[in-house]
Protein backbone atom coordinates (compact mmCIF):
# COMPACT_ATOMS: atom_id res chain seq x y z
CA UNK A 1 0.00 0.00 0.00
CA UNK A 2 3.16 2.77 1.03
CA UNK A 3 4.43 1.73 -2.71
CA UNK A 4 0.83 2.42 -3.84
CA UNK A 5 0.39 5.67 -2.25
CA UNK A 6 3.77 6.59 -3.61
CA UNK A 7 3.26 6.07 -7.10
CA UNK A 8 -0.07 8.29 -7.09
CA UNK A 9 1.82 11.21 -5.43
CA UNK A 10 4.99 10.89 -7.79
CA UNK A 11 1.80 10.73 -10.80
CA UNK A 12 0.06 13.56 -9.24
CA UNK A 13 3.51 15.63 -8.67
CA UNK A 14 3.95 15.03 -12.63
CA UNK A 15 0.40 16.71 -13.31
CA UNK A 16 1.35 19.35 -11.40
CA UNK A 17 4.48 20.56 -13.05
CA UNK A 18 2.59 19.69 -16.17
CA UNK A 19 -0.11 22.16 -15.49
CA UNK A 20 2.53 24.60 -13.89
CA UNK A 21 4.17 24.28 -17.82
CA UNK A 22 1.17 24.73 -19.58
CA UNK A 23 0.15 28.01 -17.27
CA UNK A 24 3.45 28.95 -18.37
CA UNK A 25 3.19 28.52 -21.81
CA UNK A 26 -0.23 30.32 -21.88
CA UNK A 27 1.44 32.97 -20.60
CA UNK A 28 3.76 33.63 -22.90
CA UNK A 29 1.16 33.28 -26.10
CA UNK A 30 -1.11 35.97 -24.52
CA UNK A 31 -1.52 38.72 -26.91
CA UNK A 32 0.43 42.04 -26.35
CA UNK A 33 -2.90 43.96 -26.00
CA UNK A 34 -2.79 41.93 -22.19
CA UNK A 35 1.04 42.20 -21.67
CA UNK A 36 2.94 45.46 -20.30
CA UNK A 37 4.45 47.10 -23.03
CA UNK A 38 7.18 49.77 -23.24
CA UNK A 39 6.05 53.32 -22.99
CA UNK A 40 2.96 52.06 -20.92
CA UNK A 41 2.62 54.06 -17.71
CA UNK A 42 3.76 52.19 -14.41
CA UNK A 43 0.46 51.10 -12.91
CA UNK A 44 2.46 50.88 -9.25
CA UNK A 45 3.55 54.41 -9.06
CA UNK A 46 1.29 56.78 -7.62
CA UNK A 47 -2.48 56.76 -9.02
CA UNK A 48 -2.51 54.81 -12.65
CA UNK A 49 0.76 55.28 -13.14
CA UNK A 50 0.78 59.55 -12.05
CA UNK A 51 1.85 61.58 -9.29
CA UNK A 52 -0.50 65.03 -9.52
CA UNK A 53 0.65 67.58 -6.91
CA UNK A 54 -2.71 68.98 -6.59
CA UNK A 55 -4.12 66.39 -5.07
CA UNK A 56 -1.41 66.45 -2.36
CA UNK A 57 -1.45 70.20 -1.16
CA UNK A 58 0.55 71.54 -3.82
CA UNK A 59 -1.79 73.49 -5.98
CA UNK A 60 0.06 75.91 -7.30
CA UNK A 61 3.94 74.64 -7.78
CA UNK A 62 6.07 73.89 -10.86
CA UNK A 63 8.53 71.78 -11.72
CA UNK A 64 11.82 71.92 -13.01
CA UNK A 65 14.24 69.26 -12.76
CA UNK A 66 14.69 65.73 -11.16
CA UNK A 67 17.06 63.25 -9.48
CA UNK A 68 16.40 60.03 -8.80
CA UNK A 69 18.22 58.46 -5.58
CA UNK A 70 19.74 55.25 -4.95
CA UNK A 71 16.79 53.83 -3.23
CA UNK A 72 14.18 54.88 -5.97
CA UNK A 73 12.90 57.81 -4.47
CA UNK A 74 12.56 61.08 -6.44
CA UNK A 75 13.64 64.32 -5.94
CA UNK A 76 11.83 67.17 -7.81
CA UNK A 77 13.13 70.68 -8.21
CA UNK A 78 11.06 73.66 -8.80
CA UNK A 79 8.84 76.11 -6.94
CA UNK A 80 5.64 76.06 -4.75
CA UNK A 81 3.29 78.52 -3.23
CA UNK A 82 2.20 78.06 0.17
CA UNK A 83 -0.24 80.71 2.54
CA UNK A 84 0.54 83.83 -0.39
CA UNK A 85 4.42 83.20 -0.48
CA UNK A 86 6.28 82.20 -3.45
CA UNK A 87 9.31 79.70 -2.62
CA UNK A 88 11.78 77.87 -4.80
CA UNK A 89 11.27 74.26 -3.25
CA UNK A 90 12.27 70.30 -3.62
CA UNK A 91 9.58 67.90 -3.43
CA UNK A 92 10.29 63.97 -2.88
CA UNK A 93 8.22 61.38 -3.52
CA UNK A 94 9.05 57.76 -2.12
CA UNK A 95 9.48 54.95 -4.51
CA UNK A 96 5.47 54.36 -5.45
CA UNK A 97 5.15 57.44 -6.23
CA UNK A 98 3.84 58.81 -3.44
CA UNK A 99 4.82 62.53 -1.29
CA UNK A 100 7.33 61.42 1.10
CA UNK A 101 7.02 63.30 4.54
CA UNK A 102 9.50 61.94 5.83
CA UNK A 103 11.38 64.81 3.76
CA UNK A 104 11.72 68.58 4.87
CA UNK A 105 7.88 70.08 5.43
CA UNK A 106 5.19 67.00 4.93
CA UNK A 107 7.60 66.43 1.59
CA UNK A 108 8.46 70.01 0.63
CA UNK A 109 11.75 71.25 1.59
CA UNK A 110 11.59 75.51 0.82
CA UNK A 111 13.86 78.34 1.78
CA UNK A 112 13.59 81.94 1.48
CA UNK A 113 16.24 83.76 -0.73
CA UNK A 114 14.73 87.27 -0.03
CA UNK A 115 14.98 88.18 -4.10
CA UNK A 116 11.77 89.68 -4.02
CA UNK A 117 9.60 86.41 -4.53
CA UNK A 118 9.50 84.55 -7.86
CA UNK A 119 13.03 82.39 -6.96
CA UNK A 120 12.92 78.74 -8.13
CA UNK A 121 15.18 75.89 -8.47
CA UNK A 122 16.42 74.83 -12.02
CA UNK A 123 18.46 71.59 -10.71
CA UNK A 124 19.15 69.63 -8.33
CA UNK A 125 22.25 66.98 -7.62
CA UNK A 126 22.57 64.87 -5.14
CA UNK A 127 26.10 64.47 -3.46
CA UNK A 128 28.28 61.42 -1.54
CA UNK A 129 27.14 62.14 1.78
CA UNK A 130 23.38 62.79 1.00
CA UNK A 131 23.31 66.28 0.97
CA UNK A 132 21.03 68.11 -1.55
CA UNK A 133 22.73 71.22 -4.17
CA UNK A 134 20.23 73.09 -5.84
CA UNK A 135 20.87 75.67 -8.35
CA UNK A 136 19.09 78.88 -7.67
CA UNK A 137 17.62 81.26 -10.71
CA UNK A 138 15.59 84.56 -8.71
CA UNK A 139 13.02 83.89 -11.00
CA UNK A 140 12.33 87.44 -13.11
CA UNK A 141 11.93 89.20 -9.55
CA UNK A 142 12.71 92.53 -8.62
CA UNK A 143 16.65 92.03 -7.96
CA UNK A 144 19.63 91.44 -10.02
CA UNK A 145 20.29 87.73 -11.81
CA UNK A 146 22.06 85.65 -9.48
CA UNK A 147 24.54 82.78 -9.71
CA UNK A 148 23.30 80.83 -6.72
CA UNK A 149 23.48 77.70 -4.99
CA UNK A 150 21.57 76.49 -1.83
CA UNK A 151 22.46 72.74 0.24
CA UNK A 152 19.59 70.94 2.47
CA UNK A 153 20.46 67.86 4.35
CA UNK A 154 19.09 64.93 3.35
CA UNK A 155 16.47 64.87 5.63
CA UNK A 156 15.27 67.85 3.88
CA UNK A 157 16.65 70.86 6.27
CA UNK A 158 18.42 73.72 5.03
CA UNK A 159 22.72 72.68 5.64
CA UNK A 160 23.26 76.20 7.33
CA UNK A 161 27.03 75.14 6.94
CA UNK A 162 26.78 75.71 3.77
CA UNK A 163 27.89 79.12 2.09
CA UNK A 164 26.02 81.79 4.47
CA UNK A 165 23.26 80.11 5.96
CA UNK A 166 22.70 77.35 3.38
CA UNK A 167 22.88 79.56 1.04
CA UNK A 168 26.01 80.34 -1.80
CA UNK A 169 26.61 83.61 -4.09
CA UNK A 170 29.16 83.11 -6.44
CA UNK A 171 28.01 86.27 -8.53
CA UNK A 172 25.25 89.25 -8.35
CA UNK A 173 24.19 91.02 -11.86
CA UNK A 174 25.14 88.57 -14.48
CA UNK A 175 23.11 85.43 -15.04
CA UNK A 176 20.88 83.75 -13.19
CA UNK A 177 21.27 79.86 -12.12
CA UNK A 178 19.93 77.35 -14.82
CA UNK A 179 21.97 74.31 -15.13
CA UNK A 180 24.26 72.40 -12.21
CA UNK A 181 26.02 69.21 -12.76
CA UNK A 182 28.21 66.83 -10.10
CA UNK A 183 31.73 66.18 -11.47
CA UNK A 184 32.87 62.48 -9.86
CA UNK A 185 35.62 63.75 -7.42
CA UNK A 186 32.36 65.85 -6.10
CA UNK A 187 32.98 69.18 -7.57
CA UNK A 188 29.83 70.65 -8.95
CA UNK A 189 29.35 72.86 -11.67
CA UNK A 190 26.93 75.52 -12.17
CA UNK A 191 26.03 77.58 -14.92
CA UNK A 192 23.63 80.50 -16.46
CA UNK A 193 23.80 82.52 -19.47
CA UNK A 194 27.57 82.65 -20.38
CA UNK A 195 28.92 81.73 -17.54
CA UNK A 196 29.70 78.72 -15.63
CA UNK A 197 31.66 78.50 -11.98
CA UNK A 198 33.32 75.43 -9.95
CA UNK A 199 32.70 74.81 -6.81
CA UNK A 200 34.42 72.27 -4.33
CA UNK A 201 32.09 69.68 -2.24
CA UNK A 202 31.95 72.05 0.89
CA UNK A 203 30.62 74.90 -1.08
CA UNK A 204 34.20 76.81 -1.27
CA UNK A 205 35.01 78.19 -4.94
CA UNK A 206 37.56 75.77 -7.12
CA UNK A 207 40.01 78.78 -8.41
CA UNK A 208 41.73 76.87 -10.55
CA UNK A 209 38.86 76.22 -12.37
CA UNK A 210 38.66 79.00 -15.50
CA UNK A 211 39.54 82.37 -14.30
CA UNK A 212 39.35 82.19 -10.59
CA UNK A 213 36.92 79.96 -10.74
CA UNK A 214 34.64 80.93 -13.21
CA UNK A 215 34.33 80.06 -17.22
CA UNK A 216 33.03 82.30 -19.70
CA UNK A 217 30.79 80.12 -22.18
CA UNK A 218 31.39 80.52 -26.18
CA UNK A 219 27.72 79.11 -26.03
CA UNK A 220 24.49 79.26 -23.72
CA UNK A 221 25.01 76.92 -20.48
CA UNK A 222 21.67 76.42 -20.45
CA UNK A 223 22.59 72.64 -19.34
CA UNK A 224 25.61 70.74 -18.20
CA UNK A 225 26.77 67.66 -19.25
CA UNK A 226 30.03 65.76 -18.26
CA UNK A 227 32.49 63.55 -20.71
CA UNK A 228 34.28 60.24 -19.43
CA UNK A 229 37.63 62.10 -20.16
CA UNK A 230 36.35 64.96 -17.86
CA UNK A 231 35.29 67.30 -20.05
CA UNK A 232 32.74 69.86 -19.82
CA UNK A 233 29.66 70.11 -22.09
CA UNK A 234 27.47 72.69 -23.09
CA UNK A 235 24.67 72.22 -25.53
CA UNK A 236 26.91 73.45 -28.36
CA UNK A 237 30.08 73.80 -27.27
CA UNK A 238 32.79 71.80 -25.25
CA UNK A 239 35.75 72.74 -23.04
CA UNK A 240 38.49 71.15 -21.14
CA UNK A 241 38.52 70.06 -17.26
CA UNK A 242 40.51 72.95 -16.61
CA UNK A 243 37.32 75.14 -17.73
CA UNK A 244 39.68 76.17 -20.53
CA UNK A 245 37.54 76.18 -24.47
CA UNK A 246 38.47 72.99 -25.98
CA UNK A 247 39.18 74.10 -29.33
CA UNK A 248 39.56 70.47 -31.40
CA UNK A 249 36.32 70.01 -30.73
CA UNK A 250 33.76 71.24 -33.74
CA UNK A 251 34.79 74.51 -35.28
CA UNK A 252 36.94 76.30 -32.40
CA UNK A 253 35.07 74.54 -29.95
CA UNK A 254 31.45 75.01 -30.72
CA UNK A 255 29.40 72.87 -33.07
CA UNK A 256 25.80 73.84 -34.95
CA UNK A 257 23.07 72.56 -33.57
CA UNK A 258 19.10 72.81 -33.64
CA UNK A 259 17.78 75.71 -30.87
CA UNK A 260 16.54 75.77 -28.69
CA UNK A 261 18.36 73.35 -27.78
CA UNK A 262 18.09 71.02 -24.35
CA UNK A 263 20.68 69.20 -23.08
CA UNK A 264 23.68 67.25 -24.49
CA UNK A 265 23.39 63.74 -23.90
CA UNK A 266 26.64 61.46 -24.13
CA UNK A 267 26.55 57.96 -25.13
CA UNK A 268 28.74 55.33 -23.79
CA UNK A 269 31.16 54.98 -26.96
CA UNK A 270 31.36 58.65 -26.27
CA UNK A 271 29.16 59.90 -29.24
CA UNK A 272 26.88 63.36 -28.72
CA UNK A 273 22.98 63.43 -29.11
CA UNK A 274 21.71 66.42 -29.19
CA UNK A 275 18.06 67.82 -29.39
CA UNK A 276 16.40 70.67 -30.39
CA UNK A 277 12.77 72.12 -31.54
CA UNK A 278 12.25 72.25 -35.62
CA UNK A 279 10.49 74.98 -36.75
CA UNK A 280 7.77 75.16 -39.73
CA UNK A 281 5.66 78.24 -40.99
CA UNK A 282 2.06 77.50 -41.08
CA UNK A 283 -1.35 79.25 -41.10
CA UNK A 284 -2.55 79.62 -37.38
CA UNK A 285 -6.20 80.86 -37.60
CA UNK A 286 -6.04 84.41 -39.22
CA UNK A 287 -2.02 84.55 -39.11
CA UNK A 288 -0.61 83.33 -42.11
CA UNK A 289 2.91 82.36 -41.87
CA UNK A 290 3.27 81.76 -37.96
CA UNK A 291 5.96 80.22 -36.88
CA UNK A 292 5.77 77.06 -34.61
CA UNK A 293 7.94 74.81 -32.85
CA UNK A 294 6.28 71.63 -34.86
CA UNK A 295 9.01 68.88 -34.47
CA UNK A 296 11.84 67.02 -32.60
CA UNK A 297 15.47 67.70 -34.30
CA UNK A 298 17.99 65.17 -32.98
CA UNK A 299 21.15 65.01 -34.00
CA UNK A 300 24.29 63.03 -33.17
CA UNK A 301 27.90 64.51 -33.27
CA UNK A 302 30.98 62.57 -33.28
CA UNK A 303 33.51 62.80 -30.02
CA UNK A 304 35.70 65.58 -32.42
CA UNK A 305 32.33 67.51 -32.65
CA UNK A 306 31.87 66.47 -36.31
CA UNK A 307 28.10 65.76 -37.31
CA UNK A 308 27.47 61.45 -37.00
CA UNK A 309 26.22 61.10 -40.74
CA UNK A 310 25.57 57.16 -39.81
CA UNK A 311 22.84 58.79 -37.24
CA UNK A 312 19.23 58.75 -38.92
CA UNK A 313 19.55 60.69 -42.36
CA UNK A 314 22.98 61.92 -42.56
CA UNK A 315 23.18 62.69 -39.40
CA UNK A 316 19.89 63.83 -37.88
CA UNK A 317 15.95 62.93 -37.22
CA UNK A 318 13.32 65.27 -37.14
CA UNK A 319 9.97 63.51 -35.77
CA UNK A 320 6.60 65.01 -35.21
CA UNK A 321 3.47 64.49 -33.91
CA UNK A 322 1.04 66.42 -36.11
CA UNK A 323 -1.91 63.43 -35.97
CA UNK A 324 -1.87 64.27 -31.85
CA UNK A 325 -0.85 67.81 -32.06
CA UNK A 326 0.78 70.00 -34.60
CA UNK A 327 3.00 71.83 -32.50
CA UNK A 328 6.14 70.18 -30.58
CA UNK A 329 8.93 70.96 -28.62
CA UNK A 330 11.94 68.80 -26.56
CA UNK A 331 12.69 69.65 -23.28
CA UNK A 332 14.70 66.53 -21.85
CA UNK A 333 16.45 63.87 -23.14
CA UNK A 334 17.64 60.44 -21.44
CA UNK A 335 19.73 57.33 -22.63
CA UNK A 336 18.95 54.14 -21.70
CA UNK A 337 21.53 51.32 -20.78
CA UNK A 338 20.97 49.39 -24.24
CA UNK A 339 21.79 52.93 -26.18
CA UNK A 340 17.95 53.82 -26.94
CA UNK A 341 17.33 57.39 -27.21
CA UNK A 342 13.81 59.13 -25.29
CA UNK A 343 13.33 62.47 -25.65
CA UNK A 344 10.55 64.37 -23.82
CA UNK A 345 8.57 67.75 -24.13
CA UNK A 346 5.29 68.80 -24.70
CA UNK A 347 2.64 68.47 -27.87
CA UNK A 348 0.24 70.51 -27.76
CA UNK A 349 -3.04 71.94 -30.17
CA UNK A 350 -2.82 74.80 -31.82
CA UNK A 351 -5.21 77.69 -31.14
CA UNK A 352 -5.55 80.81 -32.83
CA UNK A 353 -8.11 82.29 -30.67
CA UNK A 354 -6.09 82.91 -27.38
CA UNK A 355 -8.67 83.27 -24.51
CA UNK A 356 -10.05 79.72 -25.22
CA UNK A 357 -8.02 77.03 -23.79
CA UNK A 358 -5.09 75.08 -25.60
CA UNK A 359 -4.94 71.57 -24.59
CA UNK A 360 -1.16 70.08 -23.80
CA UNK A 361 0.17 66.65 -23.20
CA UNK A 362 3.16 64.82 -22.31
CA UNK A 363 5.17 63.63 -25.16
CA UNK A 364 7.90 61.18 -25.12
CA UNK A 365 10.11 59.41 -28.35
CA UNK A 366 11.98 56.84 -28.21
CA UNK A 367 14.84 55.96 -30.85
CA UNK A 368 17.60 53.00 -31.57
CA UNK A 369 21.01 53.55 -31.32
CA UNK A 370 20.86 54.16 -34.71
CA UNK A 371 18.44 57.07 -34.92
CA UNK A 372 15.73 55.47 -35.89
CA UNK A 373 11.82 55.35 -33.98
CA UNK A 374 11.29 52.47 -31.86
CA UNK A 375 8.44 50.88 -33.22
CA UNK A 376 8.27 48.90 -29.51
CA UNK A 377 7.68 51.74 -27.48
CA UNK A 378 4.13 52.87 -27.44
CA UNK A 379 2.46 53.40 -30.71
CA UNK A 380 5.38 53.57 -33.85
CA UNK A 381 7.66 54.89 -31.23
CA UNK A 382 5.75 57.67 -29.67
CA UNK A 383 3.74 58.21 -26.41
CA UNK A 384 1.61 60.84 -25.26
CA UNK A 385 -0.15 61.16 -21.54
CA UNK A 386 -3.42 63.71 -21.42
CA UNK A 387 -4.28 65.33 -18.33
CA UNK A 388 -7.58 66.42 -19.33
CA UNK A 389 -9.74 67.40 -22.38
CA UNK A 390 -8.57 71.23 -21.51
CA UNK A 391 -4.92 70.37 -19.41
CA UNK A 392 -2.14 72.23 -20.67
CA UNK A 393 0.49 69.77 -19.79
CA UNK A 394 3.96 69.10 -20.48
CA UNK A 395 7.55 67.38 -19.42
CA UNK A 396 10.47 70.04 -17.84
CA UNK A 397 13.23 66.70 -17.38
CA UNK A 398 13.37 63.40 -17.44
CA UNK A 399 15.79 60.32 -15.76
CA UNK A 400 16.13 56.63 -15.88
CA UNK A 401 15.74 54.52 -12.62
CA UNK A 402 18.04 52.20 -11.64
CA UNK A 403 15.03 49.79 -12.33
CA UNK A 404 15.17 50.82 -16.29
CA UNK A 405 12.30 53.11 -15.70
CA UNK A 406 11.31 56.42 -17.65
CA UNK A 407 10.61 59.11 -14.66
CA UNK A 408 8.75 62.15 -16.05
CA UNK A 409 8.36 65.32 -13.88
CA UNK A 410 6.28 68.44 -15.53
CA UNK A 411 3.54 70.82 -14.85
CA UNK A 412 0.07 70.68 -15.65
CA UNK A 413 -2.68 73.37 -15.57
CA UNK A 414 -6.47 73.21 -15.85
CA UNK A 415 -9.31 74.96 -14.68
CA UNK A 416 -9.19 76.49 -11.24
CA UNK A 417 -5.42 75.14 -10.82
CA UNK A 418 -3.12 77.45 -12.26
CA UNK A 419 -0.09 75.12 -12.19
CA UNK A 420 1.04 71.99 -10.57
CA UNK A 421 3.59 69.35 -10.64
CA UNK A 422 3.04 65.91 -12.55
CA UNK A 423 5.33 62.94 -12.29
CA UNK A 424 4.63 59.92 -14.40
CA UNK A 425 6.79 56.72 -15.22
CA UNK A 426 6.93 54.56 -17.81
CA UNK A 427 7.61 50.95 -18.67
CA UNK A 428 10.55 50.76 -21.08
CA UNK A 429 10.49 47.16 -22.09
Amino acid sequence: MNRRIHRTSASQGIKQQNCLLGILCLAMTWPASLRAQAGELDKTFGNGGIFLGENTGLANSVATALTILSDGKILIAGQFQATGAVQPCVVRLAANGTLDSSFGQRGVATVSLGHGGGELFTGVVVQSNGKIVVAVSSGGADDAPVLELARFEANGMLDTSFGSAGVLQLARGATDSRAIAQQPDGKILVGGGFLVARVNSDGSLDTAFGSNGFMPAISEASAISLRANGQILLPASSYNANGTVDTSFGILGRIATLGPVSPARVQSNGKIVAAGAVTSKVMLGQLPNATVVTGFGLTRYNSNGSLDTSFGHQGGVVTDFSSIAPSLTPSDMAIETNGNIIVAGQAVQLNSTAFLPTPGVFALARYTPTGALDSTFGTGGKVVTSFGTNAMAGIAAVAIDSEGRLVAAGNVASGSNPRSIAVARYLTH
